[in-house]
């Protein structure tokens, strides 16, 4: 039988500044990894769980003896391979294919399908009884550092936070409720250290991303989604809310803003272009999905092109490159009022702020602005939104198990 990991303790700015020195989690679970290391020293059979970046560098750091990849999102009679290693499709398949007495299952999956990968896995091996454990990076780090060796995005993170923890500090003090300011210490820790237990513990439903309870609109608002892909977030606005004012959906992807010029939403504008500081011509990473975006710099890329691994099923097709029309937020609704922004554009968010300057200043509209596409900017967003807007009520909250959906909010008015 498979014990959860217990929870994370509350997360705080003095875990974080801890974190910050050693990128080691402070809730480690060291028993957990010294039994599965002197389980691979008997002989145990290590097999990792996702086909991710880390699953990657694992197999090819030749740490430790990999002989499998667990994909639970594969078709259960499917064959392939991986870096050269069988790729399974459960832990009974896995079981029949070796035949071994014990077996090693290290997690590597820190994207949105992080807890129901992990939770579906436990249920499968407790169910069934089978000779499997499991356990984290996070763990096995903090038990050998200098054997497991920070990921990329943690070394980010810690860059980002070296360079500027006045401005993180800030922000971590700026928020107004002691929710969004342990929601802001757990994605940082988790970040920092690999640790996802820290997420867990803020997590919120997906169905409520974007739509903070805690925000104050006016009567009949009006609403501007930067970053429509399907229009769900608008319908879900429109729902909230039937006697709204002006809907702009802002999209650049040439295909989703085909798709979205057919919607039947009342008193929408359906704008095909980028979101941008300044009006023009960019290029453009199209991903044919939720995934597109603005390459702004070849870290961007980097994230971008890993988040577009297999880690995600939802984000696999190839993407190419075009070139599309920029615009800015305050030449697209012209002067007319704007109660509410959200803006969901794979790092270019701090961008289309700028863009919205004049808009902010006048109508001081409510915020939904993602912070979560690369390290720094979960410190840039929330930076960039409590002083563009001063003086009102700033909120953070966290919508996956994973590293993705953080978002940071801005009270209207």
């Amino acid at each position: 039988m498979i014990a959860s990991k217990p929870a994370a303790t509350h997360a705080t700015l003095a875990t974080v500044e801890e974190a910050l020195q050693t990128q080691i989690s402070p809730d480690a679970d060291l028993d957990r990894a010294a039994r599965a290391l002197q389980a691979i020293k008997a002989g145990a059979v290590v097999v990792l769980q996702g086909r991710t970046p880390l699953s990657q560098y694992l197999i090819e750091s030749g740490q430790l003896p990999v002989c499998a990849v667990l994909d639970q999102m594969i078709a259960p009679g499917q064959s392939l391979e991986w870096h050269g290693l069988p790729v399974v499709s459960s832990v009974e398949k896995l079981t029949k294919t070796f035949r071994m007495s014990a077996y090693v299952i290290i997690s590597c999956v820190f994207r949105t399908f992080a807890k129901l990968a992990r939770q579906r896995l436990t249920h499968e091996i407790n169910h069934q009884a089978l000779p499997c454990m499991m356990v984290e990076y996070a763990d096995l780090r903090a038990l050998e550092p200098c054997r497991f060796q920070p990921l990329a995005f943690m070394h980010e993170m810690q860059r980002a936070l070296t360079l500027r923890f006045d401005i993180w500090k800030r922000n971590y003090l700026g928020w107004s409720d002691a929710n969004s300011r342990n929601t802001y210490a757990a994605v940082t820790l988790a970040r920092l250290t690999a640790d996802l237990n820290y997420i867990g513990s803020v997590a919120r439903p997906t169905a409520d991303q974007y739509f903070d309870q805690r925000l104050k609109l006016p009567a009949r608002p009006s609403f501007l989604d930067g970053g429509s892909f399907d229009g769900m977030t608008a319908k879900a606005f429109a729902r909230a809310h039937p006697d709204h004012g002006q809907i702009w959906l802002i999209e650049a992807s040439p295909t989703n803003a085909l798709r979205l010029a057919t919607t039947s939403l009342e008193q929408t504008a359906v704008v095909a272009c980028a979101l941008d500081r300044c009006c023009g011509v960019t290029s453009f990473i199209d991903g044919f999905g939720p995934s597109s975006w603005i390459p702004t710099s070849e870290f961007v890329r980097s994230e971008m092109m890993c988040r577009a691994s297999n880690d995600d099923p939802k984000e696999s097709h190839p993407a190419i490159s075009i070139q599309v029309q920029t615009q800015t937020i305050d030449e697209i609704v012209a002067g007319k009022p704007v109660s509410w922004i959200k803006l969901d554009i794979e790092g270019s968010e701090q961008r289309a702020l700028e863009g919205a300057a004049r808009t902010i200043t006048k109508d001081t509209p409510a915020l939904a602005i993602a912070a979560y596409h690369y390290a720094t900017q979960l410190i840039d967003v929330p930076f960039m939104v409590q002083t563009l807007r001063p003086s009102t009520r700033y909120y953070l909250a966290h919508y996956t198990s994973g590293l993705e959906e953080t978002i940071a909010y801005a009270s209207f008015g």
